[in-house]
């Protein structure tokens, strides 16, 4: 979902942009990789505390994991602006000048003017993106609520002497 929302939050801003971020495999498992990794992050605290008994509804566990959800793309997006920093830094050093200052400073310098370029422009398109990953996690606080409720359901009936089923 994020690697779509950073199409589209791509194509949206560049005319010309035509190539699109698929077309780096590098970029592209980057995204995926951190957006599963940040989902599997936050989802699953909120999978453990649903999970005890009587702790919260359905509607707070929905809204919880829409928040959630929204988190996780804010992580996503920010983890990539780190990314995208640290390489545009890393490519000062591939200049060569005779007044150049020492490797540190350069790099230094360029990830902090790179950063404040991408979160500058990119703070835009987190917040375009937050409503799309609030809705994206109603469905996953779907699933965790109906995966707590079958738990329940399938939990020992003391009544019927320890034996599964619905009471």
């Amino acid at each position: 979902m994020h690697l779509l929302l950073l199409e589209l939050c791509l194509c949206l801003s560049n005319a010309k942009y035509n190539a699109g971020l698929l077309g780096y495999p590098l970029a592209a498992g980057g995204v995926a990789a951190v957006g599963g990794a940040c989902t599997c992050f936050f989802m699953s605290r909120l999978l453990r505390r649903v999970s005890l008994p009587a702790t919260s509804n359905r509607m707070h566990t929905l809204s919880r994991a829409g928040w959630r959800e929204a988190a996780v793309t804010v992580c996503t997006f920010e983890m990539l602006f780190l990314g995208i920093s640290l390489y545009s830094a890393l490519s000062v050093l591939s200049f060569d000048s005779p007044d150049k200052p020492p490797a540190f400073l350069a790099v230094a310098g360029a990830f902090a003017f790179s950063f404040l370029a991408t979160q500058l422009y990119g703070t835009f398109y987190i917040a375009a993106c937050l409503p799309f990953s609030f809705a994206a996690g109603i469905p996953v606080g779907l699933a965790i609520w109906r995966k707590r409720t079958e738990g329940s359901a399938s939990a020992p009936n003391p009544a019927s002497g320890g034996a599964p089923g619905r009471g």
